[in-house]
């Protein structure tokens, strides 16, 4: 019971903390505030199992998490994928359609450069509710498949039971009934939320044909950065990502010398 409440406290501070507090340097000591407190929480308090969740979590599995955020805030920091849009054209497909394929089924963290990216735009269509339309781009989009199983995961773990015993293949898309359904009612729920929050719906190829990245070659460079991001956590393992990722964010932050501030 005292570590449930104690992860409603920490999950409250940081999403209080991502949402009100602006300054950057006040973030970050926030945060590393929080994450001495568990370390030393769990290392005092804890006992032999907890001993080895630290070492797995902080030695083993975050050495290696690390590196895939880090690219991603590089791409954003660098503006590497700011659009422009015609006037007179959305981005409600764009939200819609492209934002959550990016953000399930390529990384949750591809949605920091690009949400950075549209919030201009959104500010120039929306002054009055950008930033409700941008969170929940953001909530949709980084927890789709999350938010659309949530209510699927005891059939889908009874199934996976059954085709385990059996000794059948688990597949995460399949069956048909056992995911699908969730998702597509998410998805559809997602653009009512849209519509609701004002998002103009317009012609769809009209639109997508009217957003142009600020910079081709920018657009070019960060997704160079991302393919690298998709190899790493697709075909490497174990410290592979980390050193792999390493050497491209050292060349990243190096190539930053080349860009405007």
């Amino acid at each position: 019971m005292l570590y449930l409440i104690c992860a409603v406290l920490v999950l409250s501070v940081i999403v209080l903390t991502s949402l009100f507090v602006e300054r950057l340097k006040r973030k970050v000591a926030i945060f590393l505030g929080i994450g001495a407190t568990t370390v030393g929480g769990l290392w005092v308090f804890g006992g032999e199992q907890e001993h080895h969740v630290l070492h797995h979590v902080y030695i083993v599995d975050y050495p290696q998490f690390i590196m895939v955020p880090l690219a991603t805030v590089l791409i954003a920091c660098l503006a590497l994928f700011a659009v422009r849009v015609k006037d007179g054209v959305g981005v409600a497909w764009f939200m819609l359609l492209l934002c959550p394929l990016a953000g399930n089924f390529a990384t949750t963290w591809s949605l920091v450069p690009i949400g950075l990216s549209l919030t201009p735009v959104l500010k120039r269509l929306y002054p009055d509710r950008w930033f409700r339309i941008l969170l929940a781009v953001c909530i949709f989009s980084m927890n789709m498949l999350a938010l659309g199983t949530l209510a699927a995961d005891p059939p889908q773990a009874l199934w996976a039971v059954k085709a385990a015993v059996a000794g059948k293949p688990l597949g995460f898309f399949f069956p048909w009934m056992q995911f699908w359904p969730y998702i597509l009612i998410t998805w559809a729920l997602y653009g009512v939320t849209l519509a609701r929050f004002g998002v103009r719906f317009h012609s769809p190829l009209r639109e997508l044909a009217g957003i142009r990245p600020a910079q081709w070659w920018k657009a070019g460079y960060g997704i160079a950065i991302a393919a690298c991001v998709s190899y790493a956590i697709t075909f490497l393992v174990g410290y592979q990502v980390t050193i792999f990722l390493g050497i491209v964010c050292l060349i990243v932050a190096l190539s930053s010398l080349c860009f405007d501030h």
